[in-house]
């Protein structure tokens, strides 16, 4: 068996932190804050002035590319994370999207790491399939201590209090939550509404360092795993549900 090869389980073992020693310089990590599900801000009877939807989680994606990175990336993997389950509501105001309410939320502990049909729904170098040990490895080590710590920081959080532009192109003020802290950004989206049913597709671009999540890198910065993640969304909501 070969040093490189002894060397993947080793290498797997952060898929959610990254750095190398010559890394630029980073922002700040971002708020500390909690996040929970608000309820009552999606309590029907209260909601007489737009329309209520609940995330159609079976109907839903949402995919977390993790890249590989330095001078030897050709000797590790990139990774498709995916929920295992999620919870989500939408409220959506009368007459246009401003005011728009929106959260979503992932229980870490479901998390999926490179199961065989989002890898191949990705495709390129993304494809390929992974053995089942080295994915639950790999898993495993994502979620503990010096990962994400899912048994203290166990959900991550997607909210959005406000929504420029209009239909079908708006743009989301999007709160992240992950790792305890809170991290804001700017999603452009193609979203529609037909009847019952309204659909948002998207991406955006996110640090793991933004989190205060603890950067992992092996041989120097040589073989890691890039601090950027692209999370890409194909979210179903309907009424009713």
């Amino acid at each position: 068996m070969s040093f490189v090869t002894r060397l993947f389980p080793i290498l797997l073992v952060s898929v959610f932190t990254a750095a190398c020693q010559t890394a630029p310089e980073r922002p700040a990590p971002g708020e500390k804050a909690q996040y929970s599900f608000p309820d009552e801000a999606y309590e029907q009877d209260a909601r007489q002035d737009g329309t209520l939807f609940r995330v159609d989680a079976a109907a839903s994606e949402v995919r977390i590319l993790v890249y590989r990175g330095g001078t030897l990336a050709s000797a590790g993997h990139n990774h498709v994370v995916v929920p295992g389950r999620m919870r989500g509501a939408l409220w959506l105001p009368n007459g246009g999207v401003s005011g728009s309410q929106l959260d979503i939320v992932v229980p870490l502990d479901e998390l999926q790491v490179d199961p065989p049909g989002a890898r191949q729904a990705v495709g390129g170098s993304f494809g390929g399939t992974l053995q089942a040990d080295a994915r639950e490895g790999t898993r495993q080590n994502m979620l503990g201590p010096d990962g994400l710590n899912a048994a203290e920081f166990p959900l991550l959080g997607l909210r959005v209090r406000d929504v420029a532009g209009e239909l079908p192109r708006p743009v989301l003020q999007l709160q992240v939550y992950l790792h305890g802290r809170r991290h804001d950004v700017t999603v452009p989206v193609e979203a529609t509404v037909d009847g019952s049913k309204l659909q948002a597709r998207g991406r955006f671009a996110i640090r793991q360092s933004w989190f205060g999540v603890e950067p992992f890198s092996a041989l120097g910065g040589a073989l890691r795993v890039q601090d950027w993640l692209t999370v890409e969304f194909d979210v179903v909501a309907r009424t009713g549900s």
